[in-house]
């Protein structure tokens, strides 16, 4: 797995998935269904909004653009590798791991009004 991305590299991945979460998220709510490693039931819902998507990349920015700007920016193509930065180098790289595999089309399936996220199951 990649631990280093360069500035270029970054904003693709997150101009990729802005245009995933778009299509996929933006505006919906998961309800999570956890069950821990004693068995115990718990649960956890989830909205998705625009100004989420700054946050889920890992990235700050260079300039004063807000959260929604940001996104609307990565919509439109417009993203540019001078106005990102990252926030350390442990949780920027790890996110942009798994940003692409999280809002890959065959990750979320369509159920009626709402989503299955397609996970491994943790505990038997």
């Amino acid at each position: 797995m990649k631990y280093k991305f360069s500035n270029k590299e970054a904003v693709k991945i997150i101009v990729q998935c802005a245009k995933l979460y778009e299509e996929n998220l933006n505006g919906h709510s998961l309800l999570f269904i956890l069950r821990d490693k004693h068995h115990k039931i718990s649960s956890l819902e989830v909205s998705f909004e625009a100004y989420n998507f700054l946050h889920l990349t890992g990235v700050k920015l260079n300039n004063h653009e807000t959260a929604i700007r940001f996104y609307e920016g990565c919509l439109a193509g417009k993203l540019k590798t001078d106005s990102i930065e990252f926030k350390s180098q442990l949780t920027t790289p790890l996110k942009l791991m798994v940003l692409p595999k999280n809002f890959n089309a065959e990750s979320i399936r369509y159920y009626g009004r709402g989503f299955c996220w397609s996970l491994p199951e943790t505990y038997n």
